[in-house]
């Protein structure tokens, strides 16, 4: 209440008491409803019934969900998010002990079979409803009771998605992914269950005609064993629908953090499910990364398209990247990469002086494209043999000639155009060691004071993005 996280203990006339925690919205409607000064009893009592009612609902609804048979429906989905994590974790050296990458994802399917709050998965099962159960796992990461969320709908999950109006966009890519397959899988079960309902009552009759004494079990026709075996076939291919994608989440101190979520579909009881399991990134958001995402202006006012463009398109190439790792090498392949790609974006942003020159954004996103040129050596040997030195009137004051041509190559193609190759004249003329350049956008060596840049530079700049937008596709040969 009041831009902060609450409390709110409600007292039953049966003495039974239940411990809320909800976003700050949620409680600031109830507290509002409920403690308002001019609320009659009776108006008061109405309410707190109704949030009676409500949890008691959903109390019901998650005594009634079998989560130990569930997980018999999804044995080797979740197995394999056993395996991916364990094997993360051994590469990243999480792990104390001598035991083996197999006896840790065994240790942690057993933690999550047995619904632990500690060790185990975090999941989320969904059904055409909303939110059908949650582990106890995801109830500590989110300090919210399963009960309380129940039907929610994914968007209003805490510890799930992380808004801000600076940034709409920032997980438009990865939720859309999220949102595809949870529409694909839920929408086919729908369907089936309006295409094939006669079937399930087919069944039920050749059941009740059999059992009856001096009666012929009926045959089952053509047309309900064709659809029969067409929805087996549909069913059967739910288990093998799964995504993955990366979304920046924001947990239950209004912090972000990077998520990597895997989704699945299972069959369960004749019904369709979906399963997102989440799991947090060794990587943490730098400091100065959160505060561009939260800041409302200030010293970040100038560079807010800049700083907003950049990290949409971040997040958006990132979620792109390790989707296609999982689609072509696999669920750990997918892992591996969602946690390489998180170290870097943590690594490029940790500090504001490492990030920043000046009023320019110039963080190091590019260094993984810097080795796919490395070829360019051989280039510039043949390039310097062929160079003829320039004029004295074309030659830099001030500062020492290079006795070779001074350029450099930028990959529009990867995140914020950065530099990957830059010759040892390019370090003299400019100063900017390759250390420091590669990696980076050009932008660095721009006047670093913004307005003064856009007065001196500003229809080159314009040029350069025309150029390069408009050269998009064409390939140059060397």
């Amino acid at each position: 209440h009041v831009g902060r996280r609450c409390f709110v203990s409600v007292g039953m006339a049966d003495r039974r008491q239940f411990t809320l925690r909800r976003n700050t919205q949620d409680v600031s409607r109830f507290a509002a409803g409920v403690n308002e000064r001019d609320a009659t009893r009776s108006e008061r009592k109405l309410q707190t019934n109704s949030k009676f009612d409500e949890l008691s609902q959903g109390v019901t609804r998650t005594a009634a969900f079998q989560w130990s048979e569930f997980v018999g429906s999804c044995k080797d989905q979740l197995k394999e998010t056993c395996d991916a994590l364990s094997i993360s974790k051994v590469e990243s050296d999480q792990i104390d002990g001598t035991d083996t990458q197999e006896e840790i994802a065994e240790h942690l399917f057993q933690k999550t079979k047995n619904n632990c709050s500690e060790g185990g998965l975090a999941c989320l099962v969904f059904d055409s409803e909303g939110l059908r159960f949650a582990t106890a796992a995801y109830e500590q990461m989110s300090c919210c009771k399963c009960a309380m969320l129940l039907g929610t709908q994914a968007p209003k999950l805490p510890c799930v998605l992380f808004t801000t109006k600076n940034i709409p966009a920032l997980n438009r890519s990865g939720w859309k992914r999220l949102t595809d397959h949870y529409s694909k899988v839920l929408g086919m079960s729908i369907e089936d269950r309006r295409q094939f309902s006669h079937i399930e009552s087919v069944r039920r009759d050749l059941h009740r005609s059999g059992s009856m004494k001096g009666t012929a079990r009926p045959r089952p026709t053509a047309q309900s064993t064709d659809a029969s075996q067409d929805l087996s076939q549909r069913r059967s291919g739910i288990a093998g629908q799964s995504t993955l994608t990366l979304l920046m989440s924001i947990d239950e101190d209004e912090d972000p953090f990077w998520n990597v979520v895997y989704a699945f579909g299972v069959e369960h009881n004749s019904a369709a499910h979906v399963v997102w399991v989440m799991l947090p990134t060794v990587a943490h958001v730098p400091s100065f990364l959160t505060e561009m995402l939260q800041s409302d202006g200030g010293k970040y006012e100038d560079r807010r398209e800049h700083i907003r463009a950049l990290l949409t398109t971040m997040m958006e190439k990132t979620a792109e990247a390790v989707g296609w790792a999982h689609e072509e090498e696999g669920l750990v392949a997918g892992v591996r990469a969602a946690g390489t790609l998180c170290s870097r974006a943590s690594s490029a942003f940790s500090e504001e002086k490492e990030a920043t020159h000046g009023d320019h954004l110039v963080p190091k996103l590019g260094l993984s494209s810097v080795s796919a040129f490395r070829h360019l050596e051989d280039v510039h040997r043949m390039v310097t043999a062929e160079w003829k030195r320039p004029p004295d009137l074309y030659r830099p004051k001030n500062r020492e000639s290079p006795d070779e041509p001074a350029w450099c190559v930028c990959d529009p193609t990867d995140l914020d155009c950065p530099i990957v190759y830059l010759s040892s004249g390019f370090e003299m003329l400019m100063g900017f060691w390759k250390a420091y350049a590669l990696g980076r956008n050009c932008r660095f060596m721009q006047p670093k004071d913004r307005a003064r840049n856009w007065a001196y530079n500003g229809l080159e700049l314009k040029r350069i993005r025309e150029f390069c937008k408009a050269s998009e596709g064409q390939l140059m040969s060397f």
